[in-house]
């Protein structure tokens, strides 16, 4: 194949989210195009659906005025539920940034001050610093190899755990909550269900549609991570989970009756689900907690209780390593939990397991 600019001087790598090409271009900095859009000043960029491109410099940089062709790395792997988080945080800070009282300072003193808002006045986890970081590296992708103050803020911020996200709750909260979220929003209850029962992050029922679905006789098969649609969990792609529990199945069978194989299965967005919990929580007093925590690190937590072994425990919540999984590994939360549950919503939780229903 001809070299010269614009022409191809690699092959086209396709698999699952990410696709790569390797161009020669003229030397200049790095650019970026969205979907279905055409850079002014040179050729076609590679467009992928459902993703964003960026370009990457490929090759060591030349001198002033140096009219050479070097090759580009053009790698197309930010999904646009990806895209749809960075944009959230990205505003979020903006809006805070535009209103805080330190005036105008730069975007890595600014992005320090605002996870040290985010740790101590909003009590959130560290993981959104993180988050911060990679959504700016995204929007200025110069910003890469910089942002120390904004790095070692998140850094000191990793061990306060302020948020307690990651702490689990115990079954009896959970049956108090689907109990609760039964009246309020049935949807809502049953996500909880069966991201209770299955280990199921947010992405994996999220994503979730009907032909995932395998009804069999007395068992529920569900799998996760399709990669023909380029997904994938969090530790690979054809995952899946067994529901076993009667009434579940029942519940699961009637919300999907009528939809299409194509359609997703819940309708309901993460942000909304976690708002009818938290509303949930208040309702019942109990303290704060994401449906992320109350689902699957209960699950985990309960299921180390029941007597499970830590291999056990990995493969049915889809773990990728044993200590991952050991994190979970703390009956003292699920006590500490249990202690401060109001006898009401105690007795509640307790009263649903005995006879659950949707």
């Amino acid at each position: 194949m001809a070299g010269g600019a614009g022409s191809l001087h690699g092959m086209l790598l396709h698999g699952g989210r990410s696709r790569l090409l390797l161009r020669r271009e003229p030397i200049g900095e790095p650019t970026r195009s969205s979907a279905g859009q055409r850079r002014r000043d040179g050729p076609k960029q590679l467009f992928v659906p459902n993703s964003r491109t960026l370009s990457v410099q490929h090759a060591r940089a030349a001198g002033p005025g140096a009219d050479l062709i070097r090759p580009r790395l053009l790698a197309c792997a930010v999904a646009d539920k990806t895209a749809v988080i960075y944009k959230r945080a990205l505003r979020n800070f903006d809006t805070w940034r535009e209103s805080a009282p330190a005036g105008d300072v730069g975007v890595d003193l600014a992005a320090a001050r605002y996870m040290s808002h985010m740790c101590f006045d909003l009590g959130q986890g560290s993981w959104r610093g993180g988050l911060l970081v990679s959504a700016l590296v995204d929007r200025s992708p110069e910003l890469k190899p910089a942002l120390p103050l904004a790095r070692r803020a998140w850094k000191a911020w990793q061990p306060l755990t302020l948020s307690g996200e990651r702490e689990p709750t115990c079954r009896e909260a959970v049956g108090a909550v689907i109990s609760w979220l039964r009246s309020a929003c049935p949807e809502a209850a049953l996500i909880v269900a069966f991201a209770y029962a299955t280990f199921a992050r947010t992405s994996e029922w999220e994503l979730l549609r009907v032909s995932d679905l395998s009804f069999a006789q007395g068992e529920l098969g569900v799998e996760f991570g399709i990669q023909a649609r380029g997904e994938s969990t969090k530790t690979g792609p054809h995952l899946g989970a067994v529901v076993s529990q009667a009434w579940l199945i029942a519940a699961m069978r009637r919300h999907v009756r009528g939809k299409s194989r194509s359609s997703r299965v819940f309708t309901m967005t993460p942000f909304e689900l976690r708002r009818f919990v938290s509303e949930a929580c208040r309702e019942l007093g109990l303290p704060p907690v994401v449906p992320h925590s109350l689902c699957r690190h209960t699950a985990a937590t309960e299921a180390f209780f029941a007597g499970l072994a830590v291999a056990d425990v990995k493969i049915r919540g889809r773990w990728k390593s044993e200590e991952s999984v050991r994190r979970y590994q703390k009956p003292h939360l699920r006590a500490k939990y249990l202690a401060i549950m109001p006898k009401g919503t105690l007795q509640r939780g307790r009263e649903f397991w005995v006879r659950p229903r949707l």
